[in-house]
């Protein structure tokens, strides 16, 4: 007798341990994630073309593989696709690679195989994700996943900036930035302004569920030609932790999305990235924004 109840006592140990490993290495038993882009084709259109694209084609950005986020170039099967927005599946679309691509910029692309009626496009094609010479106005990319990975489990959302994140912005952005020249072709360069605060604009913020913020700055008057990302001219991005610690993590982006692409329990925030004087791409924050990784293409 007491020999079988030790016999079951192992029993039940060992299958609380086998629950335990099983639930750690869930993540990892799928292989690889696949996160591609569902854009307009880019090189369609030339020299500012009125657009959209009469096409639209997926193109390949990054991939995790045991954690680690990096860039693929392609992908030489035929493959279904989650399309991801705001912590929400939009559908799904199947592609297969493009063999002979039309343009170096969309080299590695996915053709869709999915009738155009059943892609779904968010708001209106405008000028907000349009690239340097190619059609004037485009659709709105969206995230495209391999697997189901589509919730934003940090709740990433649009808020009004409150005072004390104002403040503190502020006062980081003057740190980072202490001589600011006048902005305006009329004038010459090696002169500093002085910059009130008002001048200092808080464009956009997000919030998550954490207490983060991502705060977009843009500062007021702005009357000449910026390409440099180091430039206090530049629409600089920011992230503040939920302890309030701050740090610049890039400018000329705009937030596309945020989503658990991985299945990690944290969301990842991409961004569309368009640089003067040609160059495009996307950048994925990840691990609390402690890392990064970024596509980018040129048009020359």
């Amino acid at each position: 007798m007491e020999t079988r109840s030790v016999a079951f006592f192992l029993f039940l140990l060992l299958s609380l341990l086998l629950a335990v490993v099983g639930n750690q290495t869930t993540a990892n038993t799928k292989g690889p994630v696949y996160l591609r882009i569902l854009e307009d084709d880019r090189g369609e259109g030339t020299n500012f073309a009125p657009g959209p694209s009469q096409d639209r084609l997926i193109r390949p950005v990054f991939e995790n593989d045991r954690g680690t986020w990096a860039t693929v170039e392609s992908l030489s099967r035929e493959l279904s696709w989650t399309i991801a927005f705001a912590g929400g599946k939009l559908g799904e679309v199947r592609s297969r690679p493009i063999l002979e691509a039309t343009s170096e910029i969309d080299s590695g692309t996915h053709m869709i195989l999915t009738a155009p009626a059943g892609v779904p496009a968010i708001g209106k094609p405008s000028d907000d994700f349009a690239d340097f010479g190619g059609p004037g106005k485009m659709r709105r990319p969206l995230v495209v996943v391999s697997q189901a990975n589509f919730q934003d489990p940090d709740s990433w959302k649009r808020v009004m900036a409150s005072g004390m994140l104002t403040t503190l912005v502020h006062r980081y952005f003057r740190q980072e930035f202490p001589h600011i020249y006048d902005c305006d072709e009329e004038k010459p360069r090696n002169a500093d302004v002085a910059v009130p605060d008002s001048d200092i604009q808080l464009r956009t913020t997000y919030e998550s569920n954490k207490n983060s913020f991502l705060v977009e700055v843009q500062l007021k008057h702005r009357n000449c030609y910026v390409d440099d990302a180091n430039d206090p001219w530049a629409n600089q991005w920011y992230f503040v932790s939920a302890g309030r610690a701050i740090h610049r993590i890039g400018a000329f982006m705009r937030l596309l999305d945020a989503g658990d692409y991985d299945a990690d329990g944290k969301s990842e925030v991409l961004f569309f990235l368009t640089q003067p004087e040609d160059t495009d791409g996307y950048v994925l924050f990840y691990d609390e924004f402690r890392k990064k990784v970024s596509l980018t293409w040129s048009y020359h």
